[in-house]
């Protein structure tokens, strides 16, 4: 999921971006303040916050459409 979602941001020539923010998908990690990444970044705290919100969307998007795949595929092999 994470490496798709980079690979996304690398496109969009965000890459950069993506290794500043995924601090902020990371359960148990304590990232930089918003304050910090956004001078970081060059954007302002509503932008970083803004940013945060699409990426961890994007991100439960992926999660949520590979674990439909997989059902899919499970179900595939028990129905044969």
């Amino acid at each position: 999921m994470n490496a798709r979602t980079r690979r996304e941001y690398e496109a969009a020539r965000q890459g950069a971006r993506f290794e500043t923010l995924k601090v902020y998908l990371l359960a148990g990690y304590e990232p930089a303040s918003y304050a910090e990444t956004a001078a970081r970044l060059g954007l302002s705290e509503s932008a970083v916050k803004s940013a945060i919100y699409k990426i961890r969307q994007r991100c439960d998007a992926l999660l949520r459409a590979e674990s439909a795949e997989t059902v899919e595929t499970e179900a595939g092999r028990s129905g044969n």
